[in-house]
């Protein structure tokens, strides 16, 4: 037998209104709706949508992932926040 890793993306999300799109318009993705209306909540959304993908990058690491992509899509200056987040 032979053994593969798989690298997961995490998107860092900008807005409820990207997430929704992403959900209604990228075939095989899903964000859930507690996702898109946390954002659409949160007082901070620029601070929320870095602790969802945070938050995402954690689970993925405690599931012993082989590691993961963070894809800022231009907020390349949010990443080491995305870092923190995430304990890394």
């Amino acid at each position: 037998t032979s053994k593969i890793n798989i690298i997961p993306t995490v998107l860092l999300l900008k807005s409820a209104g990207m997430a929704r799109y992403i959900d209604r318009n990228i075939k095989g993705v899903s964000i859930p709706s507690e996702i898109i209306k946390g954002i659409q909540k949160a007082p901070d959304k620029i601070k929320e949508c870095v602790r969802v993908a945070g938050d995402i990058t954690t689970r993925i690491k405690d599931m012993g992932m082989a590691g993961v992509l963070i894809s800022t899509i231009g907020w390349e200056d949010y990443l080491p926040q995305v870092l923190d987040a995430a304990k890394l």
